[in-house]
């Protein structure tokens, strides 16, 4: 819960190693935490210049882009986290999420039902598939 030090703790390790892509995405990760959306999303560009094949980084880009109302390249960035990591349950809901508020709920029900075979247990991707199954209807 002491996002604002770990932020600290991120950007001094940065100073040490500033190539370190983990590092990245974790500060853009508390970035987002504190809504500094704009922030996040250059930290995981960062970190996506030095592993492009990074999934998680281009999961977390597209969250913070998708708060910033940029919705093509969010998807653009869940999508190529899908396609690194096809069994990454969390870029594939976000990308399903992403497609059922742009009313495309055919393609967002079966990326929340991907997401729940690989993780039947994820809550999220459970709600997100029941509320998508009355828009179905």
């Amino acid at each position: 819960g002491k996002i604002e030090e770990s932020i600290t703790q991120f950007m001094k390790a940065l100073e040490i190693n500033p190539k370190d892509q983990k590092t990245l995405n974790n500060l853009g990760a508390s970035l987002i935490l504190t809504e500094k959306y704009t922030k996040a999303a250059q930290v995981f560009s960062e970190a996506l210049e030095l592993d492009p094949y990074y999934a998680q980084a281009h999961n977390n880009l597209g969250v913070a882009l998708r708060h910033q109302g940029q919705i093509e390249k969010a998807i653009h960035h869940f999508s190529t986290a899908v396609q690194l990591d096809p069994e990454y349950a969390l870029a594939i809901n976000n990308l399903g999420s992403i497609l059922a508020s742009q009313g495309k709920f055919e393609a967002a029900h079966h990326h929340f039902k991907k997401a729940l075979s690989i993780d039947p247990n994820f809550a999220a991707a459970r709600k997100n598939y029941m509320d998508n199954q009355k828009n179905l209807k």
